[in-house]
Formats: C-alpha cells, sequence, structure tokens
C-alpha cells in the first residue's frame, strides 16, 4: 500500500474522530530499532504506536532489506501522540530487556529462540486482554497483524514468561496513562 494512500486514511479517521486537528499538527519521527532482535522490537514498537493511534513503517537498514541490521521506523501522526508512543516504547522496551535478562534460559531450549519468543510474548502482555498460555503460543508461532504476514516461529516457553512478566510489572496501565 503506498505511503501517501495511508497517511490519507490516516488523516481522514483522524479527522472524523477529532475535527479541530489540523494538519500541521501532523509530524514523522524515526526510531530506531537495534539489533539484536530488531525485528522483535518493531513489533513492540507497532504495536505501542498502534495503541497510540500513529502510524509505523518499519524498514530494514541491511543489504536487499536484511532486518538482522535493524529497523528505521517511521511513527507518523499527531505530534503528542507520536510523542506519547516513543515515550512509552522507551519505557516499554527497558522493562522488557531487563525482565528478558532476569529471566534464565530453560537447559532445553535454544538461547536466541527463547529471548526472541519472550520479546514477542511481552509484545502480547501490553494488550488490553488476558491471554491463555495456548493462545500465546499460538499469537507468537503465527502471523501477526503489524508484519503483514510474516510468521515468526519462535514457539518456545519464552513467549508465555514474556507475557507474564509484562502482565506482572504492570506495564500496560503505564503505558496508556502516558
Amino acid at each position: 500500500m503506498p505511503v501517501q494512500h495511508l497517511l490519507n486514511h490516516y488523516l481522514n479517521a483522524a479527522r472524523t474522530a477529532n475535527p479541530r486537528l489540523r494538519v500541521r499538527d501532523l509530524t514523522a519521527v524515526t526510531v530506531e530499532c537495534e539489533a539484536p532482535y530488531a525485528k522483535e522490537k518493531r513489533l513492540l514498537l507497532s504495536s505501542i504506536a498502534h495503541q497510540h493511534n500513529v502510524l509505523s513503517i518499519g524498514i530494514p537498514r541491511g543489504e536487499n532489506g536484511n532486518y538482522r541490521a535493524g529497523y528505521d521506523v517511521d511513527l507518523i501522526g499527531f505530534s503528542s501522540l507520536v510523542r506519547r508512543t516513543r515515550e512509552a516504547y522507551g519505557r516499554a522496551s527497558a522493562h522488557a530487556v531487563t525482565a528478558m535478562l532476569d529471566t534464565p534460559c530453560p537447559h532445553d531450549e535454544d538461547l536466541g529462540t527463547f529471548r526472541s519468543s519472550f520479546l514477542l510474548g511481552y509484545r502480547l502482555g501490553l494488550t488490553d486482554r488476558d491471554l491463555t498460555r495456548e493462545e500465546v503460543q499460538a499469537e507468537v508461532s503465527g502471523p501477526h497483524p503489524t508484519d503483514r504476514g510474516v510468521t515468526m516461529r519462535s514457539t518456545g516457553s519464552g513467549a508465555w514468561a514474556g507475557y507474564r512478566a509484562a502482565r506482572d510489572r504492570a506495564v500496560a496501565p503505564a503505558l496508556t496513562a502516558a
């Protein structure tokens, strides 16, 4: 979908919700999602942007679209919403990485897979509804709406651990209160 079409759709939806909004209030900011786990961090940022009604477009930095070098994520929206999104992402990513490093990897799992699924599960913990362990596993191993159908195969116990960590730290209320 062309970017201009996305922007027009975004503006029309925003104006419908609040007719007082002006186009000059629109801003675009680039946030860097660094490796390691750049793809998972981009998904976390995209989820938070969606919660704040901000459009996010992730562009891989590596050669030939290789995401392992990281992502540049363009956040497009009204300046106050983009600011809130960046602040919420900063808090959530710091919590997620700290919790990921504090959670021991089971001895029978690959560390990289565990950490990847942990971050994806953590992202799910930021949503506004409770999920069962099976729903978390299915979501992490299936296609993501923010990823245009790309499937991530990280189905280890890290997804459930990440989901619980986000819930235990009560990050979700802090994101929406910002």
